[in-house]
């Protein structure tokens, strides 16, 4: 029975923790769960209570018997399985097996299964003779039951004995079930039911008889065609078609030709069971998969090489002869055999070389005189005799006509540095700028070896050349000239300058002083003392009528409104 929900909505718009009431309507004890939304919706497309389990069932686990129970009501003290396998101890606990209770009666061997994801625990038992049932409980020789009965559990014809069948070992009492089709052999996957005038077989497509042991002859009404043999099956036929023929009646010709069996371009004409191949031409064979050898007749005449084309051939003469079977005598000279300038002449099948002065042989190939006998190939060149003419074959560094010439040694411009290269036998000379010295004039020359510089200053060499790095006061190339200082004029109120070594010195007049006597005695002493002496020091007479005061004294004049001094 299908479970009963209140109140399962159709979508899942709440939240997953709302609860419902789920009632489970199960004789004789109706079951009640609190579940979510989501569990509810998987409890809806659940199981149904005795039916057999399937993939397409969720939260399901088969009984021992094959029934299918909701896995939530396993080992719940409520018996939902028919066979009671979801409540036994070896569905619910560890270590127990489903043949500990001694199930199989008289004598009967037990095997148990543990239960798994799929199944609970169950046992199977195995009965000694005379005895058949689920627990071995029937006597066939004291019941008129067919020793090849198979026990069917009908809970609408079940009978139980007068005395209960027990064990010591079970919990619960196990009623006897007999029904009234045990005493039928329904065979062939029939099945038993009761009718009015007692158990009757409703046999499966197939099969008829009261037993259903005779199999149906679908074959009666030779639907095969085309003279197929008909195979008679379980509620069905197989036609054995003939060759040519196919189909489940044999109704379709096989056309031979799908499968393009003839070669090339050939024609194939379907036949029944079988093909002919029509072939191009230039083909043969069944399939024509053979090429005709049109070579065979030898059409090819004088020598003529003959190859086989598709449906025809080609002949390649030899020099002299054309035409498709190399009938026909042509030009002998077309090759132009004749070498060295001779002259062809064509006969029959042949051709004749007239030969020019000293050149003779078939074709003029030869040089009637051996240019090479006067040895004309200098410093170990080889001779080669050509016609009317020679070659020589030079050694290494020898060139010419004759291997007389050495080449030109400066050809590899091994002079550096500008050097002019001179060429001479074999060998080479180069002629080096100022400043370089060496075979190649790869040598730059030392003009400071010389130490040119005069008053210590220091030699810097150069190409072709050098430079005196000279020392204070000294000037000129090699440093030997003083500088004269007093040049310039750099005393000031005409004093007189003393020129020295790379300095001056000022004899200034009365009333002045500094080191260019830039510095007029009277007026410093009109100077506040409050000036620095570099204040001091930044007056400078330039002229008789001329003051020049710094910015720093500009400055403090506008500050202090100090008149300007004047001179």
């Amino acid at each position: 029975m299908l479970p009963w929900v209140l109140p399962c909505p159709g979508d899942f718009s709440p939240p997953f923790n709302v609860q419902y009431l789920i009632l489970i309507l199960h004789p004789p004890h109706p079951k009640c769960l609190v579940v979510s939304i989501k569990s509810c919706h998987n409890l809806r497309a659940s199981v149904a209570i005795g039916q057999i389990c399937s993939s397409s069932l969720t939260n399901q686990i088969a009984c021992g018997n094959g029934e299918c129970i909701y896995v939530g009501f396993v080992c719940d003290s409520f018996s939902d399985c028919s066979d009671g396998s979801d409540e036994s101890e070896a569905s619910c606990s560890n270590g127990v097996s489903a043949c500990d209770s001694q199930p199989c009666l008289n004598g009967g061997q037990c095997s148990s299964n543990r239960r798994t994801a799929e199944r609970l625990a169950y046992y199977t038992c195995t009965c000694s003779e005379p005895y058949i049932g689920l627990w071995c409980e029937i006597n066939t020789i004291q019941t008129t039951v067919r020793p090849t009965a198979q026990v069917t559990v009908m809970p609408a014809t079940t009978v139980t004995p007068t005395v209960p069948v027990t064990t010591a070992q079970r919990r619960t009492t196990i009623p006897l079930t007999v029904s009234p089709c045990d005493s039928m052999d329904c065979q062939n996957g029939a099945s038993c039911s009761m009718v009015s005038t007692g158990p009757q077989c409703t046999c499966a497509a197939g099969f008829t008889g009261q037993f259903c042991e005779v199999n149906t002859d679908d074959c009666l009404n030779n639907n095969c065609l085309n003279s197929a043999i008909c195979i008679d099956g379980v509620n069905s036929f197989i036609c054995a078609c003939a060759t040519g023929f196919f189909g489940p009646t044999c109704a379709f010709e096989v056309n031979e030709c799908a499968s393009n069996p003839c070669r090339g371009s050939s024609t194939c004409e379907d036949l029944i069971g079988q093909f002919r191949c029509i072939c191009a031409p230039g083909l043969t064979g069944a399939t024509c998969e053979d090429e005709v050898d049109d070579c065979a007749s030898e059409p090819c005449q004088n020598g003529g090489l003959c190859r086989d084309l598709l449906d025809g051939y080609r002949c390649d003469c030899i020099e002299g002869f054309t035409g498709l079977n190399c009938m026909i005598d042509g030009n002998q000279c077309d090759s132009n055999p004749c070498m060295n300038g001779a002259t062809c002449l064509d006969l029959v099948k042949a051709y004749q070389c007239i030969c020019p002065l000293n050149v003779i042989g078939t074709t003029c190939e030869n040089d009637r005189i051996n240019e090479c006998d006067s040895q004309p190939c200098q410093n170990g060149g080889s001779c080669e005799n050509l016609v009317n003419e020679y070659a020589c074959i030079c050694p290494p560094d020898w060139f010419g006509t004759n291997c007389d010439s050495d080449g030109d040694q400066c050809a590899s411009q091994p002079c550096t540095n500008g050097g002019t290269c001179t060429d001479g036998f074999r060998e080479y000379a180069c002629e080096c700028p100022p400043g370089f010295t060496g075979t190649r004039c790869e040598v730059d020359t030392n003009e400071c070896a010389s130490s040119p510089c005069h008053e210590a200053a220091t030699c810097v060499d150069m190409a072709n050349g050098y430079m005196c790095a000279c020392p204070t006061g000294y000037t000129g190339l090699d440093c030997s000239l003083e500088i004269d200082e007093c040049s310039s004029d750099p005393c000031m109120v005409g004093a007189t300058c003393v020129d020295g070594v790379g300095r001056f010195s000022c004899s200034c007049p009365p009333g002045f002083s500094g080191d260019i006597c830039e510095i007029d005695v009277d007026d410093a002493a009109a100077i506040p003392a409050a000036f620095s002496p570099s204040v001091r020091t930044r007056l400078m007479v330039l002229s008789a009528s001329v003051l020049l005061v710094s910015q720093d004294f500009s400055a403090w004049t506008k500050l202090m409104n100090v008149p300007a001094i004047l001179v």
